[in-house]
């Protein structure tokens, strides 16, 4: 069980586009979280290309519920996951910080034949009695994670971030930025790497692919897909994303599909 909810926190750790701190950030009114990744420009753009400046702003008082399908193959075994998580945006503060609590509502596996539910198992259980409360500033960057629940809270402070993280400068269609990331969790630290490139500019959404690579000492992920944000809130809407796992308990692959509303 243990290693099946490792799987699925690192298959959710590896969406976030910002790199991990050591040390948590502490509120401030200019964040200097990207100054470090550098965008590409698209050089073929025409002169009055449409930009757009990507920020996490939900509104306050509102909620979001993200339902997440894992379709997974690994060492031979097949497995689904289900899960429904509801976030609500408690205060936005004048510097674009956002306080916001999440509680997961349903959380199921099918493996091996076997559905498993959060009335089965003590640690699903668990989580559905949790709450987790998350401050996240203008760019998306989770800033500090507040949670009963140790496990919990440390799988959160992984995510760094329900919402992608932006970087601070306008994008033009075909922009592309990069950023490294590392996760800890159960004594193993992956690096990862991923490049992020806007594909299209709705009226009320963007499309943002993704290229990303995760190594570790025994284990390497490899994962593309596509992403839809809001561009009024900056959350995740949809996303389609496929990965692969090289363990040296197997290879596996999965199929993440994810739905916001």
């Amino acid at each position: 069980m243990k290693l099946v909810l490792y799987l699925f926190i690192a298959l959710i750790t590896i969406l976030s586009c910002g790199e991990k701190q050591e040390e948590k950030e502490k509120p401030s009114k200019e964040n200097s979280f990207f100054s470090k990744a550098k965008i590409v420009r698209n050089q073929n753009k025409p002169k009055d290309a449409e930009q757009v400046f990507l920020r996490f702003a939900p509104v306050e008082g509102t909620s979001k519920k993200m339902k997440l399908e894992m379709n997974s193959e690994f060492a031979g075994q097949e497995m689904d996951i289900f899960t429904s998580m509801e976030q609500f945006f408690i205060k936005k503060h004048d510097n674009g910080d956002v306080d916001s609590k999440a509680n997961y509502s349903d959380f199921r596996m099918q493996l091996m034949g076997r559905t498993i539910t959060m009335d089965d198992n003590p640690e699903l259980r668990e989580l559905g009695k949790s709450t987790v409360f998350i401050r996240s500033n203008s760019l998306g960057k989770t800033i500090d994670v507040q949670c009963d629940n140790p496990d919990l809270q440390r799988q959160f402070e992984q995510f760094d971030g329900i919402a992608a993280i932006y970087p601070k400068d306008e994008l033009f269609l075909g922009d592309s930025w990069s950023s490294s990331q590392v996760l800890n969790n159960n004594g193993i630290s992956i690096k990862m790497h991923s490049t992020y490139t806007l594909k299209a500019i709705g009226k009320t959404s963007c499309t943002i692919d993704l290229e990303s690579v995760g190594k570790a000492s025994s284990m390497k992920m490899e994962m593309s897909g596509s992403l839809i944000i809001e561009k009024e809130t900056g959350y995740i809407i949809h996303g389609q994303i496929n990965q692969t796992i090289d363990m040296p308990q197997g290879e596996g692959r999965n199929s993440i599909k994810i739905e916001v509303n």
